[in-house]
């Protein structure tokens, strides 16, 4: 369906035709943006390769042409464009560390935190740390980092009854639950509790 207008604004025709080539347009974006390795970035940009296209459209038919002729070509141009930074409201910046086209050039690699804990078996020690750290957002982040390099390293220098102790009491289980679950009395868990702190302490005042 092709459609050429004479006036300078588009109407409901362009949109019409527009709207009848569109899956041809996704088509090409998403064959374009395939290489893509994030989800969220494909989509994003598979989006702005659409939105190129139609802008082109419409400046085409302002000039008195025909796209509906030729809209796969369309359709590539705007993917490629987008690929290569081009966006509907101006341009991404190479030199950005969170822009797309940056990553996609290979220049930078943004991770989601957490990221690289996932090709590997944390830790007890940093497994219980990092549930800890993330358990109060009151804690500030430079707080949270030193705890999450500080309590493997103190864990890991207790012996496992008290690595054990250790763990459930910071998990929040009572005295008494504790106790059960270890095979001791109450009195030991509580005794447990106060060597647990005063070592913690000492950790902190010893040599780095």
């Amino acid at each position: 369906m092709c459609v050429t207008l004479s006036a300078a604004r588009p109407g409901p025709a362009a949109g019409e035709a527009f709207a009848a080539a569109l899956p041809r347009v996704e088509a090409v974006a998403r064959f374009a943006t395939r290489r893509v390795p994030c989800p969220d970035a494909r989509e994003e940009l598979e989006a702005e390769a659409v939105a190129l296209a139609w802008r082109c459209y419409v400046a085409l038919l302002r000039r008195g042409k025909e796209p509906g002729k030729f809209v796969t070509t369309i359709a590539r141009r705007a993917a490629q464009a987008a690929l290569g930074g081009r966006r509907v409201c101006g341009a991404e910046r190479a030199r950005d560390v969170l822009s797309p086209l940056a990553r996609l050039r290979g220049r930078v690699r943004v991770e989601r935190l957490g990221d690289r804990d996932r090709g590997r078996r944390r830790r007890p020690g940093e497994v219980v740390a990092a549930e800890l750290a993330a358990a109060d957002p009151r804690v500030k982040v430079p707080d949270q980092a030193a705890f999450r390099v500080d309590f493997p390293r103190f864990r890991g220098g207790l012996t496992p009854a008290s690595q054990a102790a250790l763990d459930l009491l910071a998990a929040g289980w009572g005295t008494g639950a504790a106790a059960a679950r270890l095979g001791v009395t109450p009195a030991r868990v509580s005794q447990l509790r106060r060597e647990l702190a005063e070592q913690w302490e000492a950790f902190h005042d010893g040599p780095a």
